[in-house]
Parts: structure tokens; sequence; C-alpha cells
């Protein structure tokens, strides 16, 4: 569906690799090099502007998840995994 809803994974898996996953399915890919990585905090419903909260996102948000670089097959187990447990507790 087209209604924003889903599973969302952005990917970076190297300075000039990037994947986007929808409910563990690949959807896009870049080769474009990236900057490096910065050691500010994250946001999940924001984005950090030199380090505080700006643009923020008033929608709602299940789940969120943070961590390193993640191939298709754990990507596309990521989200198996969490639709289960989604589902177990009445989210999904």
């Amino acid at each position: 569906s087209l209604d924003g809803t889903g599973h969302f994974v952005a990917n970076r898996s190297g300075a000039a690799a990037s994947q986007g996953y929808r409910n563990g399915v690949g959807v896009t890919s870049d080769t474009s090099a990236t900057d490096a990585i910065t050691d500010l905090p994250l946001f999940i419903l924001g984005i950090n502007q030199a380090g505080a909260l700006a643009a923020v996102f008033l929608g709602e948000v299940a789940a969120g998840h943070f961590g390193g670089s993640l191939s298709a097959p754990e990507t596309a187990a990521l989200y198996a995994a969490l639709l289960v447990y989604m589902q177990a507790v009445g989210a999904a």
C-alpha cells in the first residue's frame, strides 16, 4: 500500500553503498558517496540539526531500531521477527 505504513529500513553498508527496504523487501539502492557518520544523537521522528531536534514529525511509530549494517536476508528476518511480535501483542 502507499499509505506510509510498514517496516522501513535505511541501511548504509559502506561509504558509497546504501539500501532501502520496506517490509523486508529491497526497494532502492544507491552508490553515491555519503558523508562520514557523525557522533550526534539519532532522532526517530525528527531531524538532527547540529545536535538539536528539528523538523519534528507528529506521526506514530510502533517500533524503532538502530544498529550495524544488515544484509538483505538479515533485513527480511528482522522484519519477520518484528511482525510476529507485533501480531502477538495486537499491534499489527
